[in-house]
């Protein structure tokens, strides 16, 4: 049942997340700032010193380190489509200030809802390989995966309408026409894995045939 209606409500939304801009305050200045004005170059050895400051997030650092910086607030794999559309809407400078005011509010929420939602992953996959194996817990560990999954889409919907608020009509109706022609391509996409899908399918018979009955 609340598979059921887990799926109901993400058929509502079908589109969550795609307004979401897969950059923290850091990486969108990139995008969403103003260009500053170029000052004078620094010297050689400062350069060199200001590289030897710089510190790389460590990939095997545990999640809460991971996940402390900003520009780590917003992920997905629709991350680069995302920022060439807010690119290609020409955001003013004004609407920038507004999107980061967005992202700023929202970024904390929407990545605390991910650690919640990957911990309780991280449970059910316990669960399923535990010894003796219970169905109860496991069961119990998927409803709870469902209720995160639902709590993030909710919180998604709120960042972009928060984001739809800023867009002018004109901005929105290209925003509508560049969506369009992503989905098309994601559509075409799934088309081709399934046609895959059952043309792997239609050879595995021949593949478990003796060399002498083909």
């Amino acid at each position: 049942m609340m598979m059921t209606r887990f799926k109901t409500f993400a058929a509502m939304i079908p589109l969550a997340g795609l307004l979401i801009v897969s950059a923290g305050p850091e990486r969108l200045g990139s995008v969403l700032a103003v260009t500053p004005q170029r000052g004078a170059q620094p010297a050689k050895f400062e350069r060199r010193a200001w590289r030897q400051q710089r510190v790389r997030p460590n990939r095997l650092a545990p999640r809460a380190q991971r996940h402390e910086r900003p520009a780590d607030v917003f992920t997905g794999r629709h991350q680069m489509e995302r920022l060439r559309m807010l690119r290609a809407l020409g955001l003013t400078p004004e609407q920038r200030r507004r999107a980061r005011d967005v992202y700023r509010r929202f970024g904390p929420k929407v990545q605390q809802l991910r650690d919640e939602l990957e911990e309780r992953q991280d449970a059910l996959h316990q669960a399923i390989f535990s010894e003796p194996y219970q169905s109860d817990l496991v069961e119990q560990r998927i409803q709870g995966v469902l209720e995160k999954q639902e709590e993030l889409l909710r919180a998604q919907l709120e960042v972009e309408l928060a984001f739809r608020e800023i867009l002018t009509p004109e901005q929105l109706a290209k925003f509508r026409d560049l969506q369009a022609q992503q989905l098309e391509i994601r559509r075409l996409q799934r088309e081709i894995r399934e046609k895959r899908r059952r043309l792997n399918q239609q050879l595995q018979p021949d593949q478990q045939l003796q060399p002498d009955q083909r």
